[in-house]
């Protein structure tokens, strides 16, 4: 077991450094120096966690490798576990933040599958998913949700994060095997929020602008599959995953997967992976 207590020599918080497990979320909230009596503030620490912030107004000085950064609205900060976090907050420019602190074993993959490969400023921009998934993640982390779940709310941030990325880097021609549009919306597409397959393919056509026959023809010609038949094997996914690292029953792994009947849950999984839910995890689980 990799897992040790450390105090924040600041404000005296434990957290862990767990490196069993792919993911663990030692806090997260909002920092609205706007509201705050305070005068201004420095930090200056080190923390063997992970730190992910994401600014939604004012303005801070942040330091990476001896320089100095004005970050701000839409800015992303990253600090790898161990590297110096120091910032400077004035009162009078009313930042704003979302943060998180995390570990695991899994996480620098997850950083750098949507781009965020090293500590530093990343010049996002304004992005209302990437907002509404840290609200998202704060709620569930203070009222006590599961862990699988307020993981999966993680991940949903990056997801979001690395499509907006994406978008400001230069695209190939329409003409070409991709259509942007159609791959900006499958980054985007929220499957856990839709309990229909056909209602998660029009609101995901409206995201793309398009018409939804023109949608359904694009995607198709784009990755290979239908609308549905993409949405229900990421559901099938998320359930294998669920399967294979949690313990939780599978009334609750069909629930976070989508599905409110776990007998329709379990036909639609042995359809498309050739035995049921309970039978997955006995013959892969640990």
């Amino acid at each position: 077991m990799r897992t040790s207590a450390i105090w924040d020599g600041r404000d005296d918080i434990p957290y862990r450094t767990d490196n069993d497990n792919y993911l663990h979320i030692n806090s997260c909230s909002l920092d609205s120096y706007r509201h705050q009596q305070a005068d201004d503030s420095y930090l200056d620490r080190t923390r063997n966690d992970w730190y992910l912030m994401y600014f939604t107004g004012g303005k801070a000085t942040a330091t990476f490798d001896g320089k100095d950064y004005t970050v701000g609205k839409g800015d992303l900060l990253l600090f790898e576990p161990g590297y110096p976090q120091k910032m400077y907050k004035r009162r009078e420019d009313g930042s704003s933040d979302y943060y998180v602190h995390f570990t695991g074993y899994a996480v620098r993959e997850m950083l750098c599958e949507c781009g965020l490969t090293k500590s530093g400023v990343y010049r996002l921009g304004e992005d209302p998913l990437v907002k509404d998934s840290f609200v998202h993640l704060i709620v569930a982390f203070t009222l006590g949700n599961d862990i699988p779940y307020v993981n999966y709310l993680f991940t949903k941030i990056l997801m979001h994060i690395g499509a907006h990325r994406e978008e400001a880097k230069e695209r190939i021609p329409l003409t070409e095997a991709y259509d942007t549009k159609v791959i900006m919306g499958l980054m985007r597409l929220d499957w856990e929020a839709e309990r229909q397959e056909r209602q998660g393919t029009k609101r995901y056509a409206n995201m793309s602008g398009y018409g939804m026959s023109q949608f359904v023809r694009s995607f198709k010609h784009t990755t290979g599959r239908t609308p549905t038949k993409y949405i229900i094997d990421s559901k099938i996914a998320k359930a294998r995953e669920l399967l294979l690292t949690t313990s939780l029953p599978m009334n609750q792994v069909a629930s976070l997967c989508g599905y409110n009947d776990p007998l329709y849950f379990s036909r639609i999984f042995k359809k498309r992976v050739g035995v049921s839910p309970r039978e997955y995890r006995k013959l892969h689980g640990k």
